[in-house]
């Protein structure tokens, strides 16, 4: 994948109704080279803006995909694993690596999350998110392998990498500040130090189980 992940593309970040079943042997998701265990074709994450928290028993969150789909993701963590759950808020969005849909006692359909590093919370909502991912996408795009200055979108094969977060590119240093005082750098970029491990990770090819932070 040389280009920036989409967090738009459905392959890689299906919405809630596309992830696998936990029981399922959906060769959409994986394959099987022995022809009796199953091991992931790709990498894929689910991403859903949190709706409500609630602490009663367990944690359980209601999300929300970028189809509008709302569904329950509950936690069942051993005894030994912490987890500090109050990075759960509502307006954020969490990631989770390899979802499955389960189907619980009471009849609905969600996550069954044990595994806490296979999840990651991020302090944007999802749509702040998806815009940020068009952003990135806009500025990893080659033409004729040159990419664009974010500042005066001149193509060049050789620019200047922002050394903080490593996904926008400047022709100098003059085109660097007014991408960051003008242009929105400063805000974003902020964010996206956090998420650079998601948008640079090779979703298409999978070699083994990837954690968080990526």
């Amino acid at each position: 994948m040389p280009h920036p992940a989409d967090l738009r593309d459905e392959r890689f970040f299906p919405d809630f109704g596309n992830c696998p079943g936990e029981d399922d042997a959906n060769l959409e998701y994986f394959t099987c080279s022995d022809g009796l265990v199953l091991t992931p074709a790709r990498h894929w994450c689910l991403l859903a803006e949190i709706m409500d928290v609630s602490t009663i028993i367990r944690v359980r969150l209601i999300a929300k995909d970028k189809s509008g789909k709302q569904f329950p993701i509950a936690f069942y963590l051993d005894s030994g694993m912490h987890q500090d759950f109050r990075i759960f808020r509502k307006g954020h969005t969490v990631a989770i690596l390899y979802a499955e849909q389960h189907y619980f006692l009471d009849m609905t359909v969600g996550i069954r999350q044990e595994d806490i590093t296979s999840i990651q919370v991020i302090p944007l909502s999802l749509s702040r998110l998806l815009d940020l991912s068009d952003k990135v996408r806009k500025q990893g795009s080659l033409e004729e392998g040159k990419k664009a200055c974010h500042s005066c979108e001149k193509r060049e094969a050789s620019l200047l990498k922002c050394g903080k977060c490593g996904l926008f590119w400047y022709c100098n240093k003059t085109c660097q500040g007014i991408g960051w005082r003008d242009k929105g750098h400063k805000e974003d970029c902020e964010k996206l130090r956090d998420l650079a491990g998601i948008f640079n990770q090779d979703w298409e090819t999978f070699e083994d189980f990837v954690k968080f932070p990526l």
